[in-house]
């Protein structure tokens, strides 16, 4: 087999390797935030609809026919806003806490 294959197939088994690991943390963030007992309000996640649908579809319109096209729902993609914030905050909340311990370490 040339190396560029055995190269190629590498970096694709990385890649999916990495991919799985992403999914699996994003299952544990999310089971995490439930079962800590947090919560996002409804109205918080309502404006993170608003902002996604103004900037990736101008519309609610464009919005739903995008949706119906690509065969998902309104809530579901609700759902999936809501997930993507709290994932993305709570990455970040422990990106800061690892600095933070880090400069501790150093101090």
């Amino acid at each position: 087999m040339p190396a560029s294959r055995t190269c190629s197939g590498k970096k694709l088994g990385d890649a999916l390797n990495d991919g799985q690991e992403q999914l699996v943390e994003r299952q544990l963030i999310l089971h995490d935030f439930d079962t800590e007992g947090y919560r996002l309000p409804d109205t918080v996640v309502d404006e993170l609809v608003q902002e996604r649908i103004h900037e990736r579809f101008g519309d609610r319109i464009t919005l739903i026919k995008t949706l119906q096209a690509q065969g998902q729902t309104y809530e579901k993609f609700r759902q999936e806003v809501r997930d993507q914030y709290i994932v993305s905050a709570l990455r970040a909340k422990k990106h800061v806490a690892g600095k933070n311990h880090h400069l501790a370490l150093q101090g």
